[in-house]
């Protein structure tokens, strides 16, 4: 079974974005799962603003490297998750490539979705009328959507993730982000070890 591919999708690709990608990096490393980042109106190679790069250098997640990239169709169609930075860029991205819907989600309802599985139920959609899943990140994707129907959604108020434009807001979205990726990457390694991997 594939590991698969992970792709956050933000607006410039220098702060909300970047910070997703590279602390779920961090999060589901051993899982072989690759997870990237692009912005639907990224300046390619635009650096990551500066004071999110000392932030997470702070926490040990080197970012000097990052470089913004734009989030095309075909970009956007090879990954087996896509994960927006918030409802509204949620919403863009699937107005603009149409083809990623099912597998688009947003960053906060994701996590919410996942959250409040348990290993048991984790596992309950297999020989359902889904489709069987090419690997860990598809599998993924098929239990958020068999959980939707179980899982109260987050409000409106819960799932803003505005940018950051001080340092002590960067910190508190630096943490609310690690909180939120957690709940991933813990479903993903359990996936892994259900399936030798």
């Amino acid at each position: 079974m594939k590991p698969g591919r992970i792709l956050v999708v933000g607006d410039g690709n220098v702060c909300r974005s970047p910070v997703f990608h590279l602390l779920l990096a961090r999060a589901v490393q051993g899982t072989g799962v690759i997870v990237g980042s692009a912005g639907l109106t990224a300046l390619p190679d635009d650096p990551i603003e500066r004071a999110v790069q000392h932030a997470l250098v702070s926490r040990g997640i080197e970012a000097a490297y990052f470089t913004a990239r734009e989030a095309t169709p075909e970009l956007l169609d090879s990954a087996d998750l896509v994960l927006a930075v918030d409802r509204v860029v949620r919403t863009t991205t699937v107005q603009y490539a149409p083809a990623v819907l099912r597998r688009t989600f947003a960053v906060v309802d994701f996590s919410e979705l996942l959250s409040q599985s348990t290993r048991d139920r984790l596992w309950t959609f297999r020989g359902s009328e889904q489709a069987p899943a090419d690997g860990l990140v598809d599998e993924l994707v098929n239990v958020a959507h068999r959980r939707r129907p179980d899982v109260q959604g987050v409000s409106a108020g819960q799932a803003r993730i505005v940018a950051p434009v001080d340092p002590a807001g960067i910190e508190r979205f630096i943490d609310s982000a690690e909180a939120l990726v957690r709940p991933i990457a813990d479903r993903l390694f359990e996936m892994a070890s259900q399936t030798g991997q």
